[in-house]
């Protein structure tokens, strides 16, 4: 039976990533910096620590010795990261480096974005050149690097916009859709950042996935459908009956954002659909996996 070590565990992924491991028959542990108000079902042990910091990581791993290590841990927040270029370094490129030096033997899984790209010239095939346009996408990109330069076994997996069920968590670009318009308001939202959104259930699944298959190098997951924010928005009002006119277009520009946002930009995926198990669901078959779960 493999072990597999989840690092940022009680974010959105993370939580999502423990239920589909767990069902897959792995072992689960967990890291994250927080002290939790609640438990995930089917953790093994919850490891706090902060993975900047070398010397917890090798007690870490000392202790569960994962043959799996998958890291969904990040400085996400893409205008921090602008702002906070050094913190950004710091959590999404140098504490790579140091969770492959610490698990040498383990194979390791690095969470990775549409960021990498300058949204120019999407979608982009999973060997598409990077050329990232942002802090946030910069330190992505060359945590990518970093993985993939250490060990050709290991895996990227680029993903984006990501929606789901979790616990103690901010509310995602569906929430606040939903709940903006059941009050009521007029929302703004962009038409020109066009790409795929994702169900986390269902990134979690094939992530399993490509476990199983034992698939190494990069790989694109995320939802079928590529869509304008705007688009996303219209299409979950019909779903749900909310009106559609409080919904009004605007352009990225507009909201003069510190970092800059890869436009067009989303995946071609034809790699992971020949994966066994792999699962690319559109928007509407998304939005009613949500519903059920």
């Amino acid at each position: 039976m493999q072990s597999v070590l989840i690092t940022g565990v009680y974010g959105l992924l993370g939580q999502n990533l423990v239920r589909a491991l767990v069902r897959s028959g792995r072992t689960v542990y967990g890291m994250d910096k927080l002290s939790p108000s609640f438990q995930l079902d089917g953790l093994s042990r919850y490891f706090q620590a902060d993975m900047t910091e070398p010397k917890s990581l090798a007690l870490i791993f000392n202790a569960c010795q994962p043959d799996i290590l998958i890291n969904t841990a990040a400085v996400t927040n893409v205008d921090l990261c602008e702002k906070e270029r050094s913190l950004a370094f710091q959590v999404n490129t140098e504490a790579v480096g140091h969770l492959l030096s610490a698990a040498p033997k383990a194979r390791f899984v690095q969470i990775s974005t549409d960021y990498v790209f300058d949204g120019k010239a999407g979608p982009y095939c999973d060997d598409a050149p990077v050329n990232p346009i942002s802090v946030y996408g910069a330190s992505k990109a060359k945590a990518e690097a970093l993985t993939m330069g250490y060990s050709n076994d290991n895996l990227v997996i680029r993903t984006m916009v990501l929606f789901g069920k979790g616990q103690s968590l901010r509310p995602d670009f569906i929430t606040f859709v939903r709940e903006s318009l059941s009050a009521g308001k007029q929302i703004n939202i962009v038409t020109d950042q066009i790409g795929n959104i994702t169900l986390v259930g269902n990134l979690a699944d094939n992530i399993t996935a490509l476990l199983n298959a034992e698939s190494k190098g990069i790989y694109s997951l995320a939802g079928s459908d590529l869509l304008s924010r705007f688009e996303i928005a219209r299409l979950i009002a019909v779903h749900d009956g909310l009106a559609e006119e409080n919904i009004h277009p605007i352009v990225t520009a507009s909201l003069h954002q510190a970092a800059k946002r890869p436009l067009n930009s989303g995946f071609v995926m034809d790699r992971a659909r020949r994966v066994p198990g792999i699962e690319l669901l559109s928007f509407q078959e998304q939005l009613k996996r949500y519903d059920a779960e």
